[in-house]
C-alpha cells in the first residue's frame, strides 16, 4: 500500500515539474505568466480532484471545527446547556479571540456562530472563494 501510494506522488509530482516547464518554456516565448496562485491551484491531487488549495482550506477548517468541537462539549458539560455563541465560549477561557477566525492567505474572516433551532451549536463561514452566502460555504454542527 505505501508503495502506490509513494507511485501516486511521485506520478503527480512529476506532472507538476513537467507542466512547470513547459509553463517556462511559453513565458519564455512571451506567453502568459501564471501567479504563484494559479500555479499552486493547478496542482491536483488527481485521486481526488481537489486542488493542494482546497486541501488547505479543508485542513484549516477541520482543525478550527475540532478546536470549537472541545470547547463546546466542556461548556456544555460545565453549564449543561450548548454556548449561544463563540464571544460565550470566549467569556468562559474556552477559545482566544484569534480562534474567532479563519484566515485564507493574508485575509482573516470572522467565523458566525449559533444555535439550530433544536438547540444545538453551530458554526460557519465562507469557503474558498471567500463570500459568504455561496455554494462552497462550510457549516458544522456540533
Amino acid at each position: 500500500m505505501r508503495y502506490l501510494v509513494f507511485i501516486i506522488l511521485a506520478a503527480i509530482v512529476v506532472t507538476w515539474l513537467v507542466q512547470r516547464a513547459h509553463d517556462d518554456k511559453e513565458a519564455e516565448k512571451g506567453g502568459k505568466k501564471e501567479s504563484l496562485h494559479e500555479q499552486i491551484d493547478q496542482v491536483t491531487d488527481y485521486a481526488t480532484g481537489k486542488t493542494q488549495t482546497d486541501i488547505l482550506i479543508q485542513q484549516t477548517v477541520n482543525l478550527r471545527m475540532l478546536e470549537m468541537k472541545d470547547a463546546v462539549k466542556y461548556f456544555e458539560g460545565m453549564n449543561g446547556r450548548a454556548p449561544k455563541s463563540l464571544e460565550e465560549l470566549q467569556q468562559e477561557g474556552l477559545i482566544t479571540e484569534q480562534q474567532k477566525y479563519i484566515r485564507y492567505g493574508n485575509v482573516k474572516y470572522e467565523i458566525e456562530s449559533g444555535l439550530t433551532p433544536d438547540g444545538r451549536f453551530f458554526i460557519q463561514g465562507p469557503g474558498k472563494d471567500r463570500i459568504k452566502g455561496t455554494k462552497d460555504d462550510w457549516k458544522y454542527v456540533l
